[in-house]
């Protein structure tokens, strides 16, 4: 008889255990990116009173007899599935839509080697960015977001070092970083590294890059705009100021980024002020993971691909970032030699995944479906408190049969 309070218990314990589910899905209804968890339930262990039979030549089988002792939970599992898009106004604001996450980290992780190293960046889906003081995109919580960087594209027919909408990307996963400019208005795009490790600026098959240093810094409002000077002179790598072409280059002067756009492609452009000339910055890579729903809650809103969740690789919505490789060696060429390729990191195409921008995708909660869920929940919980009732006054009339 008492068996019967054993499984009502695991009841109440498993019907609470979904409430919490439930409770934490309602309290983040208005959590932009929020991705809401559904739980099944499982039976518990049974006790065999009888075995089950095949039969025989002259009687039939029988079935097997078994009691049960409550139930437990199954699984707790997230919806990772793109949600709606929300309208915010702000245009550094983006929404998600499709798979893939934001790869985000710290300025000098890497390098990314294989698989298993991009394990090392956090995954999120909210898309609240900014550019912080130094020029880097980061999110709301100062994480940087690792992309793709733009270089110049020799068949544009542009000025050497300008960057623009025609720009090519270089397969190497970076931290994304507004670039300098110069007194004509040209970006002093990042140093670039070909597969052997040598030094050049304009090679459209490049494969690494190293970010001139920022030496004075740069500011930003809570736009994104770059508010502040660049810096005068600018490290081209071997220690002489220059410009993307590799000339000195002592002009770098102080600049506005105004009106910055992200395209449905992630790629990030911007206007100078001062020259009316659009720069491309780079392209946000989406992380791709063999099983989404596999990630594991490090902090927060953040994810890591651990046990479960598969490989994660860098991908490159609409193709931009074509190469079968990523190469990278924490922003250098190799290993810093002219006959040592950089290490190889898997990239592969996003596949229809796009960005929103000026705004940030929904909460992944249906507030109506956990309503209901609740509503379940609470007479679940209720018919198994009516059990130990029962089961109470049973014993109590077992007792009371010796008056």
């Amino acid at each position: 008889m008492t068996g019967a309070m054993y499984a009502s218990v695991a009841g109440l314990k498993t019907h609470m255990s979904a409430m919490n589910v439930i409770g934490h899905n309602i309290a983040n209804v208005n959590t932009n990116a929020y991705k809401a968890s559904s739980y099944t339930f499982k039976e518990s262990l049974y006790t065999t009173s009888r075995g089950g039979s095949d039969g025989t030549p002259t009687n039939g089988g029988v079935n097997p007899a078994q009691i049960g002792y409550g139930c437990s939970i199954g699984s707790i599992d997230m919806d990772m599935g793109s949600k709606n898009y929300s309208p915010t106004g702000r245009e550094l604001d983006i929404c998600i839509d499709g798979d893939g996450f934001l790869m985000v980290g710290d300025k000098t992780q890497g390098p990314f080697t294989s698989t298993d190293s991009l394990k090392s960046l956090d995954l999120e889906r909210l898309g609240r960015l900014k550019f912080d003081a130094q020029g880097y995109l980061t999110d709301d919580q100062g994480r940087v977001v690792y992309g793709f960087a733009a270089v110049y594209d020799a068949d544009a027919g542009e000025p050497n070092g300008t960057l623009n909408t025609k720009s090519k990307y270089a397969a190497n996963l970076t931290p994304i970083r507004i670039p300098y400019v110069n007194e004509k208005g040209f970006a002093l795009f990042p140093t670039v590294y070909g597969g052997t490790g040598d030094n050049n600026t304009t090679a459209p098959d490049t494969t690494a890059t190293g970010w001139v240093p920022n030496t004075d810094g740069l500011t930003a409002d809570d736009a994104g705009r770059v508010v502040d000077s660049l810096p005068t002179k600018a490290d081209d790598g071997t220690g002489n100021g220059g410009g993307a072409d590799g000339t000195p280059d002592p002009d770098a002067k102080r600049a506005l980024l105004d009106s910055i756009q992200i395209s449905t492609e992630g790629v990030i452009t911007g206007t100078i002020k001062d020259s009316d000339q659009t720069i491309v910055i780079g392209q946000i890579a989406m992380g791709m993971v063999d099983n989404p729903e596999g990630l594991t809650h490090t902090d927060g809103r953040y994810f890591r691909a651990m046990e479960g969740a598969g490989n994660v690789y860098a991908g490159s919505m609409g193709g931009l970032v074509d190469n079968t490789e990523v190469n990278n060696d924490n922003n250098q060429g190799g290993n810093g030699t002219d006959n040592q390729a950089p290490p190889e990191t898997p990239v592969k195409a996003a596949g229809t995944t796009r960005t929103i921008s000026n705004g940030l995708e929904s909460s992944g909660t249906d507030l109506a479906q956990e309503i209901s869920n609740m509503i379940l929940i609470q007479r679940g919980y209720q018919a198994n408190t009516r059990i130990i009732t029962v089961t109470d006054s049973m014993l109590e009339e077992l007792v009371n049969m010796k008056r």
